[in-house]
């Protein structure tokens, strides 16, 4: 686990897929998301909701849940 007194992201790699959020558990859940057949969309809404209970001061209006567009 890395220190949450430096700055940074927390990565978790697997062998299709890589998620980085700000707390690893949220990572990892978006990585669960993404070996159980979801899609990046739903790993991504997915990690944003664990981390509005994990970390609830930066997810608001003005906080950080980057959801990847597809095409």
């Amino acid at each position: 686990m890395r220190n949450f007194h430096l700055a940074g992201r927390s990565t978790v790699h697997a062998q299709n897929a890589m998620v980085a959020t700000s707390h690893p558990l949220a990572s990892l859940t978006a990585i669960e998301v993404l070996r159980s057949g979801g899609t990046a969309a739903d790993a991504a809404v997915a990690a944003c909701a664990l981390l509005g209970v994990i970390e609830p001061q930066f997810t608001g209006i003005c906080g950080e849940c980057l959801v990847p567009l597809q095409r």
